[in-house]
């Protein structure tokens, strides 16, 4: 009897990959411009991994693979600064091996030739408002509110010409005034996706009546939060270094471009500490709700960058809260008794403990214990570089019912001893408040 013997051969092709980027190098980039880059790889490679800076691509990267396999494409539709940097893509074969090639990116910002025209009479006036419709570049913003307000403007267009000469990514650029006739006009750029609180809102279905802008609605998720107060944190580190104290840091105060990229503006509350002492505050108009107790209590003399980051301690529980209103129900007069004792806002559910250590310590009553601005923006920072960031939020036990008022009226049903606090606040104070909460 004769028995075959069948013995079968299994053959794994272990070649070493390759790895070849293209184009490379790769002419550098305008803020808005398309980054394309294309990897090649050979028939060993069984995998394929793009990487920035040595960390996975942000999802803004869309990466497309060709049907051989042997093909991967990375594709950013419009590039902002934050892009530049050194890409990579890694071959890998069923061993392990890996190649590996790279290319740097460079993204320059679009910087605006600026120069400061004194425009008078209407004619002129006409002219630049003909320029804004031609271009639909700029915005215009005029006085309102009387007196009051156009002091608001004026000092926020003197502002405009110490910081229009700077170009800082966070900071709205301004353009152009003219003040030479009873109603000023500030122009400064335009930015068509609005406030970052009302986008917020809209981008969860809720409707905001007091925002205007045009941003696409989408899933905010934990990298998109924190970039959003790294933006912010960085544009106020900018304000800091030139003795700015903004005084109104709020959600609804900072403006997105069309890279949804956060950019401080409204600075018509604040003031400049000149370089031999400080500025003269005044008492007038409050965001009582994002102010620091040390100026609810008429210590005007002690109000500093520290006190802009109590303010960004309430603009981070905007942010995690997808434009949730702080101290909702509450009145005015109310939060002024309750933060002057020290009383702090609890912490969302769906927050880290971490996360919420830092806006504690932003709402720290003393001042000097509350973190610099320049810490607070290296600590988001290293947030997004390390990743730690999808452990800072629960967005799946986020509670939109708690969080789904977005008009909050104050003291239109308060108790007559509630008003009364009010009142006596307000008679410290002065008037406050902005109509949008």
């Amino acid at each position: 009897m004769i028995t075959k013997l069948c013995i079968h051969y299994l053959f794994l092709y272990t070649g070493k990959p390759t790895a070849k980027l293209s184009p490379k190098p790769y002419p550098t980039l305008t803020q808005g411009d398309k980054l394309r880059l294309t990897c090649s790889v050979n028939e060993a490679t069984v995998n394929i991994t793009w990487k920035k800076d040595g960390d996975p691509t942000k999802e803004t990267a869309v990466i497309d693979m060709q049907l051989d396999e042997t093909t991967s494409y990375l594709v950013v539709a419009k590039v902002v600064e934050e892009d530049s940097g050194e890409y990579s893509c890694e071959a890998r074969n069923r061993l392990g091996n890996v190649a590996c090639s790279t290319v740097v990116i460079k993204v320059k910002s679009v910087i605006p030739l600026l120069v400061w025209y004194y425009i008078v009479g209407s004619m002129a006036a006409a002219i630049v408002i003909l320029l804004i419709g031609y271009f639909n570049l700029l915005r215009r913003k005029t006085a309102t509110a009387g007196e009051e307000g156009r002091k608001c403007l004026m000092r926020e267009i003197e502002l405009g010409k110490i910081l229009g000469k700077s170009n800082h990514p966070n900071i709205v650029k301004f353009i152009g005034c003219v003040t030479r006739q009873v109603h000023p006009i500030l122009i400064m750029e335009h930015l068509p996706c609005g406030d970052l609180l009302g986008y917020m809102r809209k981008c969860r279905g809720i409707n905001d009546r007091y925002y205007l802008g045009e941003g696409r609605p989408q899933v905010l998720n934990n990298y998109d939060l924190v970039l959003f107060a790294k933006q912010i944190a960085a544009g106020m580190v900018f304000l800091g270094s030139r003795g700015i104290i903004h005084r109104d840091l709020a959600a609804r105060n900072v403006l997105l471009d069309n890279n949804y990229v956060c950019k401080v503006t409204d600075f018509g509350m604040a003031y400049q500490n000149f370089k031999y002492g400080h500025g003269k505050a005044k008492k007038g108009r409050l965001p009582i709700k994002w102010t620091a107790p040390e100026i609810l209590l008429g210590n005007l003399a002690g109000l500093s960058i520290l006190s802009d980051v109590w303010s960004y301690g309430i603009v981070l529980y905007e942010i995690v809260t997808l434009g949730g209103i702080p101290y909702e129900g509450w009145t005015e007069g109310k939060v002024v008794a309750q933060v002057t004792h020290g009383y702090k806002l609890p912490k969302p559910d769906h927050v880290d403990d971490k996360l919420y250590a830092i806006m504690k310590r932003c709402w720290n009553f003393d001042p000097d214990f509350r973190p610099p601005f320049e810490n607070l923006r290296k600590r988001m920072d290293t947030y997004l570089r390390e990743e730690t960031y999808l452990h800072l939020l629960d967005m799946g036990s986020y509670d939109t019912i708690k969080y789904s008022k977005v008009e909050d009226l104050g003291d239109e049903d308060a108790e007559p001893s509630v008003r009364a606090t009010r009142n006596a606040a307000a008679k410290r104070l002065g008037k406050w408040a902005s109509d949008r909460r």
